[in-house]
């Protein structure tokens, strides 16, 4: 049961990551913007960006904005540091670590802004532990020899591919190996 979750666990985690890089990818070419105006109040925008390396969420209580308000919907920059709407300085991050920045501006709003980079190093972690695990799994499976991976059912004491002696689990004579 631990395996399997720690499989799927590492399935979604792989799907993070190839998300993360197609994003950065993307985001070297295009940026995405998407807006959205909140239905408890009329006047509060929310922001989606992604281009640059970045995902920005911001929200505003667009009351207190001056200059361009977008309209509802997605919209496509081709230059991708354009995509990005600049912050303003405000003083220091309410939270700043490498890769993340939050920053609260009163209560006219907030953002949060992630580097790509953050979440491809969180999530490719578990992907390359399975992967190790799986090829150390099936490199010792019993019958095979350790250090090259020939199989040992027609001599079970030394490996006539490199010479290796092998230490045998009791009761192993060769055969077949799934019936160990």
């Amino acid at each position: 049961m631990r395996r399997r979750l720690f499989t799927l666990l590492s399935a979604l985690s792989l799907l993070v990551c190839v998300g993360t890089c197609v994003l950065w990818a993307r985001g070297q070419v295009a940026g995405d913007l998407w807006v959205w105006y909140d239905k408890d109040c009329g006047e509060c925008i929310s922001r989606l960006a992604a281009g640059a390396g970045h995902v920005r969420y911001s929200w505003q209580d667009e009351r207190r904005l001056t200059g361009w308000i977008p309209s509802e919907g997605h919209h496509v920059v081709r230059s991708p540091d354009k995509g990005m709407h600049p912050i303003q300085p405000a003083g220091q991050p309410h939270l700043g670590v490498p890769g993340f920045r939050y920053d609260r501006y009163g209560t006219n709003g907030y953002l949060i802004d992630v580097a790509l980079w953050l979440p491809f190093v969180l999530t490719a972690g578990l992907p390359l532990l399975w992967f190790i695990g799986r090829r150390r799994r099936s490199s010792s499976q019993v019958g095979l020899c350790s250090k090259c991976g020939y199989d040992l059912r027609a001599t079970p004491d030394r490996c006539p591919e490199c010479g290796t002696e092998t230490k045998n689990p009791a009761g192993f004579t060769g055969g077949d190996k799934r019936t160990v």
